[in-house]
């Protein structure tokens, strides 16, 4: 639902004249994963297509975007080039990634 018609549907409350829709509004985080539809798709997606689609989520402002996961490429092929994909991002833009360790978060 877009952030236009969620505010209309919620404007026909009694809240609205309290500011708590546009609190809410501005709370609300969006985070875009393409990892996890990558991930799943049987054709290797090349490392430079995956760097380009993630610079273009940036651009159109994505402040959240969970883009690789450091798994072990025998189970997961698609991100066996995830270091290389964030090597190809530009550590200048404003967004910070998100990384899906999983052996870290089980060991600790």
């Amino acid at each position: 639902m877009s952030l236009r018609r969620l505010r209309a549907s919620l404007s026909c409350s009694s809240i609205t004249s309290h500011g708590v829709v546009n609190k809410m509004i501005e709370q609300i985080k969006l985070i875009e994963c393409p990892r996890d539809a990558w991930q799943g798709l049987p054709d290797i997606i090349p490392t430079e297509y995956k760097a380009a689609y993630l610079k273009e989520l940036i651009a159109a402002g994505f402040k959240h975007i969970d883009a690789v996961s450091f798994v072990s490429p025998k189970h997961v092929k698609q991100m066996a080039d995830s270091e290389e994909v964030m090597a190809k991002l530009n550590a200048s833009l404003p967004v910070p990634p998100v990384w899906n360790c999983p052996k870290l978060l089980a060991s600790s």
